[in-house]
């Protein structure tokens, strides 16, 4: 009798605590997704005003941004603040105070420098990223 009530009440107790736990972790999904959605929008808000900079300032059609954006972003090379366009090269600084340049050859990005840099070459992010001696005319 005494290890049948044990019996049930440790039942209970085990039951209780699956559907807290499953209850916690919906919770955290919900904590979660939010998260997500919030940095989603942040992100299509710099990524609009990033191709407005460059659009205007870049003097780059909106079907080139569209195609070089991805690969900047990927590159890091992105949330502008500034952008100055010299000699096929367009300049930029970023919000974070970071500055750089990137190369655009035959419609794709060639080379990206930031902070002197080099992470990106022929378009390839590279594994270890090499000094950059170029001055940069921001």
């Amino acid at each position: 009798m005494i290890y049948e009530l044990i019996g049930l009440i440790v039942c209970i107790i085990v039951i209780f605590c699956v559907v807290y736990i499953k209850i916690w972790e919906l919770k955290q999904i919900d904590i979660a997704e939010k998260q997500i959605e919030n940095m989603e929008r942040i992100d299509s808000t710099i990524a609009q005003q990033d191709y407005q900079l460059l659009s205007l300032a870049g003097g780059l059609s909106q079907f080139e941004v569209n195609k070089i954006y991805p690969t900047l972003k990927k590159s890091g090379a992105w949330h502008f603040c500034t952008i100055k366009v010299n000699n096929r090269r367009i300049y930029f600084k970023k919000y974070d105070g970071m500055k750089g340049y990137f190369d655009i050859k035959r419609g794709k990005v060639d080379t990206v420098s930031l902070n002197h840099i080099v992470v990106m070459r022929n378009g390839e992010l590279l594994m270890g990223p090499c000094e950059d001696k170029d001055k940069y005319n921001i």
